[in-house]
């Protein structure tokens, strides 16, 4: 019983954040704090094939932008953070490093605060 909980829990992890944090808009700095909050890992690893250096960097550019100034946040960046991080779990499937499987977690939730603030605006135009 617990494990099928658990399943279902897992299974609807992105739509029970979104609801939750798009009930009442996030703040600037309620967006920030959290993506702040979020255990970001140590060492951005990267990989050769999909996940590269150019890609890491294009991450961390946006990651930093978003943390600095929420307000700046838009969808475009939510897509590109999506494709990126669609490039990490490539990379993962191949190479099997929990440094990548963690990554691609960190990029997955920033994608849904990002989205969350982004809905809780009023900014549904996507």
């Amino acid at each position: 019983m617990l494990a099928r909980l658990r399943m279902l829990i897992e299974a609807n992890e992105e739509l029970l954040v979104l609801l939750l944090l798009s009930r009442s808009a996030l703040t600037d700095s309620d967006y920030r704090s959290l993506i702040k909050a979020l255990p970001r890992p140590r060492n951005m690893e990267t990989g050769t094939k999909y996940y590269t250096e150019e890609k890491k960097w294009k991450l961390e550019r946006i990651i930093d932008k978003l943390i600095n100034d929420p307000s700046s946040a838009t969808w475009d960046n939510v897509f590109e953070l999506e494709k990126i991080n669609e490039l990490i779990w490539d990379e993962y499937s191949e190479k099997y490093t929990p440094n990548l499987r963690h990554q691609a977690k960190w990029v997955k939730m920033v994608v849904l605060v990002t989205k969350a603030y982004l809905i809780g605006r009023g900014k549904n135009n996507f």
